[in-house]
């Protein structure tokens, strides 16, 4: 099996190849494990059996016959690696070579740079004798910040006129370019030719930057609030659910924008004849009780991170004590056995120059000694099985003490929730009663069809096919009830989902502390 020393480093060029005499001069096992040292010959078609050798940081694969890029994934630690003078048609399959440093792509049939992103540690990259056509790809190797020696010499983009200047422009970590060192002369130069340019990519680069450093911030602010067990409570999410399957029907698609806003923003099928919007009242006083839903969810997410490190902290100092009563244990088992030894080297050094029968009491002594080793080594061992014994009886008594006060703190937040949900119901419910409240008020206006001013709804957005479902009570308190239950099963599945995950990861805190204790 070919270890980390050996397989650090692979050369699979075309050169002449070695003598078997060598070969077996230098061992069965040579030839594998120093393939550094050796030139193996052949015209390779694709890239395999690489896989086992996962420590090696440098490969050379060039002046070969290789069409695809693949089988690389397990080469993790490689810091170098070789493809010139090949058929490949496609950069690919490099994405977990993240620690790659030199990539060597001279002579292939690539048209594209692309895939490389995951490689941050870039510092030469040669793309020489390719067939590369336009100078976006430049753009595309500004996010490799390491990126210091370029070669795209012998594309159809380097042929074209102060592509040298377009790439001292806008490459501003590059160093070489061609392996000519870049002047500071030619890069101020450059930038003032293309400072127009420059000033439009830098101000899009700032604002994806912003973006993406947003999208960081709003990923990572989730993840705490699942956490927290509260994720969507800080918008109207959970309000938004409650009305995700109201289609509003009735309103007509209308071409004039005037008509349809002015009805979408009074929102007139919920108003009873004066300036106060039903449902917007009802949003309001929703995301009141959702922000302190939200609140509480914090705030007791903060108690129980405060309970998990007193308890991480208590259990530590459980096992440090443990670890330094053991290890005092163990020198004074070390020293008096260094002691006992020593005495009974003593007397055997006085048994040599004595007689059999003056060789009793040494016997005796030494008889002593021993007992008195297997003795101390008894007690050392019962010592430190007491010990570990403690330690695992306190382990259990604060586990048991952790997962009591985890569940009072759970039960007391679900107790919070509850309280706060059940108000959420009751301004659910008196939203249905003023909503039927219209509702009969628009009916009654319908069946006479006059327009009521205070209303302010136009008949004329009425279509004529649901004019007989609205006439219809009956149909209009059915619907109002489908409603009421679909808002309530929305509210009593988020409250299920919150103690259904809370439950989870008690359990998988609780299963990881004990295979913790297990493993120590």
């Amino acid at each position: 099996m070919l270890n980390e020393h050996y397989n650090s480093y692979v050369s699979f060029e075309i050169e002449p190849q070695p003598s078997k005499h060598e070969l077996r001069k230098k061992g069965e096992t040579s030839p594998l494990l120093s393939l550094s040292q050796e030139c193996i010959p052949a015209n390779i078609l694709k890239i395999d059996h690489l896989w086992i050798m996962t420590s090696l940081v440098k490969l050379q694969l060039g002046n070969n016959i290789i069409e695809k890029i693949e089988n690389l994934e397990m080469l993790v630690n490689l810091r170098e690696l070789d493809l010139s003078f090949n058929n490949i048609e496609k950069i690919e399959n490099l994405e977990e070579l993240v620690k790659l440093e030199i990539l060597l792509l001279f002579e292939n049939r690539i048209s594209v740079i692309e895939n490389i992103n995951t490689l941050t540690e870039l510092m030469i990259f040669s793309i020489g004798n390719n067939r590369i056509d336009s100078w976006d790809n430049v753009i595309y190797l500004r996010q490799f910040s390491a990126l210091r020696s370029l070669n795209m010499a012998g594309n159809p983009c380097a042929e074209k006129l102060n592509f040298r200047s377009y790439v001292c422009a806008f490459l501003p970590n590059l160093t070489y370019y061609k392996y000519k060192m870049i002047t500071l002369t030619e890069r101020n130069d450059a930038c003032q030719e293309y400072s127009s340019s420059l000033e439009k990519l830098e101000a899009r680069e700032a604002k994806e930057t912003h973006e993406k450093e947003e999208k960081e911030k709003a990923k990572k602010e989730l993840e705490y609030h699942m956490e927290a067990y509260v994720e969507g409570l800080n918008t109207d999410e959970l309000f938004i659910t409650m009305f995700k399957d109201d289609k509003e029907e009735f309103l007509p698609p209308s071409e004039d924008i005037e008509i349809k806003a002015s009805v979408l923003s009074s929102l007139v099928w919920f108003t009873a004849g004066d300036k106060v919007v039903i449902l917007a009242s009802f949003h309001e006083q929703m995301m009141e009780v959702i922000g302190q839903l939200f609140s509480i969810g914090l705030r007791q997410h903060e108690v129980r991170e405060e309970e998990m490190t007193l308890f991480m902290a208590c259990v530590n100092k459980a096992k440090e004590e443990n670890r330094l009563n053991s290890q005092h244990l163990m020198e004074e088992f070390l020293f008096k056995k260094a002691e006992v030894f020593n005495n009974i080297r003593e007397l055997a050094k006085t048994v040599e120059d004595q007689n059999e029968e003056d060789l009793s009491s040494q016997i005796d002594e030494m008889q002593k000694h021993s007992d008195s080793y297997h003795e101390f080594c008894q007690k050392t061992w019962y010592d430190l099985m007491e010990a570990e014994l403690t330690l695992f009886e306190q382990l259990e008594e604060t586990n048991g003490n952790f997962e009591r006060n985890l569940n009072d703190l759970v039960g007391s937040f679900i107790e919070q929730a509850q309280s706060l949900f059940t108000h959420i119901r009751n301004l659910e419910q008196n939203f249905s009663e003023q909503l039927n409240e219209c509702a009969t008020h628009y009916l009654t206006n319908l069946n006479v069809r006059l327009e009521d001013r205070n209303l302010n709804v136009p008949l004329e957005l009425i279509p004529v096919s649901h004019c007989h479902i609205l006439r219809d009570v009956d149909r209009w308190s059915y619907l109002d009830e489908i409603a009421d239950k679909v808002s309530k099963a929305e509210r009593d599945r988020h409250m299920d989902k919150l103690k259904e995950r809370r439950r989870q990861r008690q359990d998988q805190d609780l299963r990881q502390n004990r295979l913790e204790e297990t493993t120590e």
